[in-house]
């Protein structure tokens, strides 16, 4: 397939649904970070001497979306496919949130947010694709030992959470 400057120009202008799909994901990470249960611990003594503190709740947070995206995928109201095949869209989408970055906003820090919506991110694309290739029956063995082995990776940075804020 070959890809003219059009094509390549429309597939990164995002489209409303994968703007709200994006949108979506953010505010249940803010409400969630906020709401659920979580430990809270002091960040690295600032240069006026005060510290930071953050709420680490992003392991409940992770395995709560992981719930409501397979209650939601069981319901049929939304496509296990559906981050794989947005892909470049929400790219494009995640580029322009990501234009606004500023260190706090609203009391909220924005660089630890944005790395517990990144990690979460990551699990969920790769849990699309898996199903998108499992699908399309090219899931193989290597297939699900990335997918073992990434997720692995992304419990253990919620497990030890709180030691990010330093």
């Amino acid at each position: 397939m070959q890809l003219d400057a059009a094509m390549l120009v429309a597939a990164l202008i995002p489209s409303w649904s994968s703007v709200l799909l994006l949108a979506s994901y953010l505010v249940y990470l803010a409400v969630a970070g906020t709401i659920l249960p979580s430990k809270i611990v002091p960040g690295a003594l600032l240069s006026d001497g005060s510290r930071l503190h953050y709420r680490c709740n992003g392991l409940v947070s992770l395995f709560l979306l992981l719930v409501l995206t397979a209650t939601g995928v069981y319901m049929g109201w939304i496509s296990p496919t559906a981050i794989a095949d947005k892909g470049v869209e929400l790219l494009s989408a995640t580029f322009i949130f990501s234009l606004f970055l500023n260190p706090h906003f609203m009391g909220v820090d924005l660089k630890f947010f944005f790395v517990r919506a990144g990690m979460t991110a990551w699990l969920f694309i790769n849990l699309s694709l898996l199903a998108k290739s499992y699908l399309a029956g090219t899931a193989n063995l290597s297939v699900f030992l990335y997918q073992l082995f990434c997720a692995l990776y992304i419990i253990d940075y919620f497990v030890h959470e709180e030691f990010m804020t330093s």
